[in-house]
């Protein structure tokens, strides 16, 4: 077990090592990632955060007890990769001078994804209104 445990670390730990080299060789990289990454806390803590609680609550008081949980993890995980995939929607990372960099068509893949989350938050509250309709409506 602790050979297997091994040989799955070392590609993380092989990976780690790399970004550590890759940082040191840029002058400006220590400052650019502690920026980004004091960013990323302040955008959590002052947006997503406040949001999904906000969205739970309004959620949790509208949805049927079955179907809260699926369909606020559905929510979030479209939520993280909202905001995984936003400076790529924004047309951040590309180069006037690299074309090849951002060729796809980001904004129809969101989208598709928010669609396709949307229609299976719908089909979870439809499964989920008829099952408690069932349960009232059966005799006791």
């Amino acid at each position: 077990m602790r050979v297997a445990r091994l040989l799955l670390a070392l590609p993380g730990v092989a990976a780690i090592v790399w970004g550590v080299l890759l940082l040191l060789d840029r002058p400006d990289g220590l400052v650019s990632v502690l920026v980004w990454a004091g960013g990323a806390v302040l955008v959590h803590d002052l947006v997503v955060a406040p949001l999904t609680v906000v969205v739970g609550l309004a959620l949790g008081r509208v949805l049927p007890p079955s179907t809260r949980a699926p369909a606020l993890l559905l929510l979030a995980g479209w939520a993280l990769v909202t905001v995984a995939v936003a400076n790529v929607l924004s047309g951040q990372g590309g180069k006037p001078d690299n074309p090849t960099l951002l060729t796809g068509d980001y904004g129809l893949a969101w989208g598709v994804a928010t669609v396709l989350v949307a229609l299976a938050v719908g089909a979870l509250v439809v499964v989920g209104v008829r099952q408690e309709r069932r349960r009232t409506s059966a005799p006791s």
